[in-house]
């Protein structure tokens, strides 16, 4: 959006959310979060994708600095 007009230089694109779906994805990610906080090992990071309504954890592993995504459903 960089070639728009300056009344809209302040708009922001993003998904609108039922009240319901805010909270599913609030809890999603708070549990992601805890997951990775008890995941001693490092190995793996926990992150919330999807569309509203069909988001999910995924598990990443870690490997040498890069991220090789292995999906799992949780």
């Amino acid at each position: 959006m960089n070639n728009v007009d300056k009344k809209f230089k302040g708009i922001n694109i993003a998904h609108e959310l039922t009240m319901n779906e805010r909270l599913e994805c609030r809890n999603l990610v708070a549990e992601a979060k805890q997951k990775e906080a008890d995941d001693t090992s490092g190995e793996y990071l926990y992150r919330v994708c999807g569309t509203p309504g069909k988001m999910r954890i995924v598990q990443i592993k870690v490997r040498h600095r890069t991220l090789v995504k292995t999906v799992q459903k949780l």
